[in-house]
This record gives C-alpha cells, sequence and structure tokens, in this order.
C-alpha cells in the first residue's frame, strides 16, 4: 500500500511537472496589431504628407479612400509618430533637387504638368487645381510658347494726368404755359360741330 501510494504521489508530482514543463515552453501567438499600429501604413502616411495635398486629412484619405474614419484618426494622431516624420524626411530627401532658374521650356513643362496633375479625392480622380487657376495656367503656357500673338495684348500705358472739372450752372429755366379762356356760346359750338345737333327746349 505504501508503495501505491508513493507511485500515486509520484504520478501526481510529475503530472504537476510535466503541465509547469508544458506551460514554460508554449509560445504564446503574437499579437494581432490593429491598422492603428501598423508600420506600413504610417509610413506610407507620411509619403503622403510629402506629397503636398491640401491639408493631412487628403493625405489621409489618399491611404485609406472611402474609409474616412480611419483616415480622419491617421490626420489627427498620426502627426507626431517616429515613423511618420522619418518617412516624410526619407521623402523629402529623395525628391528634393537643387532649386536652378527656369528656362522657357521647363517653365512651360510644369505649367503643363500642374494644370493636367490629378489626386484621388474619396477614390474618384480629379484635378487638384481649380478650372480658373488651370485656365490661368495655360493662357501663361501659350504667351510663353508664342501662341498668342503680341499684337492682341495691349501693353500702352497713359500716364498723362487726367482732371475732372465742376461747373455749377443754374437749372433751365420752364416755360410756363397759360390756357387762354374764351367764353362761347353754345350756338357756336354747335353751327361749327360736324355732328348736327338739335336741341329741344
Amino acid at each position: 500500500m505504501i508503495g501505491l501510494r508513493r507511485f500515486a504521489m509520484c504520478g501526481q508530482m510529475a503530472q504537476l511537472n510535466w503541465q509547469m514543463f508544458v506551460c514554460n515552453f508554449i509560445v504564446t501567438p503574437p499579437q494581432v496589431t490593429s491598422w492603428k499600429d501598423d508600420e506600413e501604413l504610417k509610413a506610407q502616411f507620411g509619403c503622403a504628407l510629402a506629397q503636398g495635398f491640401k491639408n493631412n486629412f487628403e493625405a489621409a484619405c489618399s491611404i485609406f479612400g472611402k474609409e474616412t474614419n480611419k483616415a480622419l484618426f491617421a490626420s489627427v494622431n498620426w502627426l507626431d509618430d517616429p515613423t511618420v516624420i522619418e518617412a516624410k524626411a526619407n521623402y523629402n530627401a529623395v525628391t528634393t533637387t537643387k532649386k536652378d532658374l527656369l528656362d522657357k521650356d521647363s517653365l512651360c513643362f510644369k505649367l503643363q504638368e500642374f494644370a493636367e496633375e490629378k489626386i484621388f479625392f474619396n477614390g474618384n480622380e480629379v484635378y487638384s487645381a481649380e478650372a480658373k487657376d488651370r485656365l490661368a495656367a495655360y493662357r501663361l503656357f501659350a504667351d510663353i510658347r508664342g501662341f498668342i500673338a503680341k499684337d492682341s495684348i495691349s501693353t500702352t500705358i497713359n500716364n498723362s494726368p487726367k482732371f475732372m472739372e465742376i461747373k455749377f450752372v443754374e437749372p433751365d429755366k420752364k416755360e410756363v404755359v397759360k390756357t387762354i379762356e374764351h367764353e362761347s356760346k353754345i350756338e357756336d359750338v354747335l353751327e361749327n360741330s360736324p355732328i348736327k345737333l338739335k336741341l329741344v327746349g
């Protein structure tokens, strides 16, 4: 009986040791991270910020598309994130070049590029500039390239001084129309009238 007890106790101890051994070596699955902690999305948002969208929300919409709740969260909460700042700096370092003065051809190229630039806004491809700005860019492009004749543009400046004189004049006198009173007898009126009337009296 003592042997059975010892064996039972040893079995219980062995089972406890086995459970501890198994618990110590079970690898817990990695925590599933949400989109809020996704480093790749943060890096894309940093690059979008460097691309010159009108505001942070539009930059976030270019990443998240129609999921505006995520775009709003990113545009407010990710601005100070180190991954976003680093991605923005890296993008600017690669794309920024030394600025040189533009010649006519390169200026025309930039104007045409500006007028035809499109962005994705809420899932739709739209022009980034307003229509009036695009027309102004095309007009300047046409002027630089010589498509608009110089004769049609008036560049004369009239520097001669112009004065205004104020003269006080009397108001025009109006003629007073006088009525002529004439007493006529009824018989005179009846004789001269084209309608023949007969007085009954």
